[in-house]
């Protein structure tokens, strides 16, 4: 082929390689699912929302989660997790899950609305309201 028809090849395929790379750039800067509008996630809580009262929305991990320590409030405490935290969470368990021991329930995702308070070991968790 002659210097003069690969020149057209070498402009789409640029094109296209640019165009590629734009949608890359796109999809990453998207990052990981964040909580719908008005929620926070696990990350989100912990960053600092002491003191108020907060939609939290990420998956059940009975008391398994990886939490840090004990649980804060009660020994039945249970563990909210998201992709890079935990949290212990003060109260019932969800209506339809299988509370702690059992790990049937775990991983499924859970929305609650929770007090953000601090424990004596300066630990941030979820207390519920009572029902």
């Amino acid at each position: 082929m002659s210097k003069d028809r690969k020149e057209p090849l070498r402009s789409l395929a640029a094109a296209l390689g640019a165009a590629g790379l734009a949608l890359s750039c796109v999809a990453c800067s998207a990052g990981a699912p964040t909580a719908p509008a008005g929620h926070m996630t696990v990350t989100d809580v912990l960053d600092g929302a002491a003191g108020r009262t907060v939609t939290v929305t990420g998956r059940y991990a009975g008391w398994t989660g990886g939490c840090k320590g004990g649980p804060p409030n009660t020994r039945s405490d249970w563990m909210l997790v998201d992709d890079t935290s935990c949290i212990y969470v003060s109260g019932p368990v969800p209506a339809g899950l299988v509370p702690p021991p059992d790990t049937a329930s775990h991983g499924t995702p859970v929305e609650i609305r929770a007090q953000v308070e601090r424990a004596a070991d300066g630990r941030l968790f979820l207390r519920l309201p009572r029902r």
